[in-house]
């Protein structure tokens, strides 16, 4: 059972907000859109390594630490030699409310979001993939599976693997074998380069129960890995090292570099971040990192819709798009956070998953 110090309580708190801002920034990538690959030159070229280093480089770090970070938050205090059935039910009516509550909210939100306008609008002057039909299929496959909320796979995954963690829990329990099974699954997501991240061609996807199990372990076994700071120059090595990677992927793309490249972003956020934590604080706002997830993915696309209709196609806009998108994107985020908190608490404490009302347990420093 790992105790969490006041410090390492910070250091989640100002990672999870970070990835948070990464992964709208990750969603604001928009080169298709203005047609620039990486056979652009000049100006677009620029354009095209900006982007392509900090979303699909940078950025693809955030959702594996966010379900590493979960994972260990779900399983850090629990006593291998007491744990119980009861133990594994409070959980569950905590992450109830933290997840599958709010999952089913904002899926519910998307949903009519797109049924609207399928609704008063006739059905030709719709894009194809905002087609849709007020039937009950539609309706579960919005609600339950977020068809219409792309964003919320993360959600559904995490709550796939947080109800079948008592046996995630009985086979890490042991700690060789849990090595062994970590390291196993984490080489299987590595190592596979073909036909993505789907498993069985179902919804649930191999990086999110590679890193799952990582942060489990890591909550049951890894007290060394978790408190541990790397001295000043290693994480330094070790940030340039990604660096590194990210632009070996960028010159060269392969799969394996780009998986590497995520697994090593992840560590070297984790320990990188120890370099500034002293000096960073912890505000109100970075309560606000489940919201931002949740809302931007409508507000982002609206934003970036209007920008790209005011300034036109040309690929001198992109990079201002990339960037205004997301800062404008954030402060409507806030804005709206800000009002519905004030004049509807209990709302924006259910869709929020009452996050605001828990803390982690920290020791007395």
């Amino acid at each position: 059972m790992i105790e969490i110090s006041k410090m390492n309580s910070k250091k989640i708190k100002v990672i999870t907000f970070l990835c948070a801002i990464l992964v709208v920034f990750l969603h604001s990538y928009n080169l298709k859109r203005y047609s620039i690959n990486s056979l652009s030159i000049g100006f677009t070229k620029m354009v095209y390594i900006i982007e392509a280093f900090i979303s699909q480089g940078v950025a693809r770090a955030a959702v594996p630490l966010f379900f590493i970070i979960s994972a260990f938050l779900f399983f850090h205090n629990i006593d291998p030699n007491k744990v119980s059935f009861k133990w594994f039910i409070q959980k569950y009516k905590k992450r109830f409310k933290s997840l599958v509550i709010p999952y089913l909210i904002w899926n519910t939100i998307s949903y009519l979001i797109y049924l609207i306008p399928a609704l008063i609008t006739p059905t030709r002057f719709l894009p194809k993939e905002n087609i849709v039909r007020f039937i009950l299929i539609d309706f579960i496959q919005g609600v339950l599976l977020f068809k219409y909320n792309a964003i919320f796979w993360f959600v559904f995954n995490l709550i796939v693997l947080i109800t079948i963690s008592p046996i995630i829990f009985l086979v890490l329990r042991d700690k060789l074998r849990g090595q062994i099974i970590t390291i196993f699954v984490f080489m299987l997501w590595l190592l596979r380069t073909k036909n993505g991240n789907a498993i069985l061609g179902s919804e649930i996807r191999l990086d999110a129960v590679s890193f799952f199990i990582m942060g489990s372990y890591v909550a049951l076994h890894g007290e060394t890995i978790f408190k541990k700071v790397l001295d000043k120059k290693y994480a330094i090595v070790l940030i340039c090292f990604w660096i590194l990677l990210l632009t070996i992927n960028i010159m060269s793309p392969t799969k394996f570099i780009y998986k590497l490249g995520i697994f090593v972003g992840v560590t070297a956020i984790w320990y990188g971040i120890d370099l500034f934590l002293e000096k960073l604080t912890v505000t109100k706002y970075m309560n606000y990192t489940f919201i931002i997830y949740a809302m931007h993915a409508i507000i982002l696309k609206v934003t970036s819709n209007l920008i790209l209709k005011l300034l036109g196609k040309q690929s001198i806009f992109a990079l201002l798009n990339y960037i205004i998108a997301p800062i404008i994107t954030l402060i409507i985020i806030y804005m709206l956070t800000v009002r519905i908190k004030k004049h509807f608490p209990t709302t924006y404490g259910v869709i929020n998953g009452s996050r605001e009302k828990k803390k982690i347990k920290t020791l007395k420093e």
